[in-house]
């Protein structure tokens, strides 16, 4: 049996961005060029004659109504006031009105969104905002196993495992998603600073622990730093066993 050998590179990160790249894009190449969408048709009630009909219903998601009944809607009407120079405190689009500025789960104090919005507001950018967190995501762990010493290859998979993970394409057009695509980034950034007790690898782990907080979704940052708060006990007690000349354990 012919193994397939991986040509070795320099910058293994660089190779690591084009695999994870191009692997979303070659998964979800019909919404890539346009010939299938992550929009649900009949978002509020399906009937079951609905649900093998794919070009109705997404076929991999669990729930695509909120998406198209509320997130959509939100975030078309805040990032249009913002561009107008006008504050987004309500909107008339869900409902009989509600809330922008004073609802987080609205996502208009998520940086990463809104950046995005306020320079692409066409429907097609919400597909590609989703593809976004994926590769988002992969490219994560990718960088966060490599730190942990990892090769490279080991790293990539570890990266594509996640991108492509059961929880992640399920709820794959929920907006919480985006607070799961910046958690390994979190861990990589106190990783560096467990090891090198850096200023700014401090401050690195807070910037992107405020990407967490600022998500929009309040349950799910709750339970990424309850995660994060296991992972710094496991990795200080590491550390200290480490400087003591002990063996950790768990």
């Amino acid at each position: 049996m012919k193994i397939v050998k991986f040509p070795d590179v320099k910058n293994d990160y660089l190779y690591g961005v084009i695999w994870l790249a191009v692997l979303v894009v070659v998964f979800f190449f019909p919404v890539v060029i346009g010939r299938q969408v992550l929009f649900e048709a009949t978002p509020l009630f399906y009937k079951e004659a609905l649900h093998n009909f794919n070009r109705l219903k997404t076929p991999w998601v669990v729930d695509g109504g909120t998406y198209v009944r509320a997130t959509v809607p939100d975030t078309i009407a805040a990032s249009r006031m913002i561009r107008e120079g006008i504050v987004p405190l309500w909107t008339p689009y869900s409902a009989a009105g509600q809330p922008l500025a004073a609802n987080m789960a609205s996502g208009i104090y998520n940086p990463v969104r809104f950046i995005y919005f306020s320079l692409f507001s066409s429907l097609k950018a919400f597909d590609f905002y989703i593809l976004l967190h994926l590769f988002i995501a992969g490219l994560g762990v990718f960088i966060f196993l490599k730190e942990l010493g990892l090769h490279w290859r080991a790293a990539l998979f570890g990266g594509i495992a996640y991108m492509f993970s059961g929880y992640l394409i399920n709820y794959l057009t929920f907006w919480f998603l985006g607070i799961d695509a910046f958690v390994p980034y979190v861990l990589f950034a106190f990783e560096r600073y467990c090891i090198r007790r850096r200023l700014q690898d401090a401050i690195l782990t807070g910037l992107f622990g405020s990407l967490i907080i600022l998500g929009s979704h309040p349950e799910a940052s709750r339970f990424e730093n309850d995660g994060k708060k296991i992972h710094r006990t496991s990795v200080s007690y590491a550390c200290h066993c480490s400087r003591s000349g002990i063996a950790p354990h768990f």
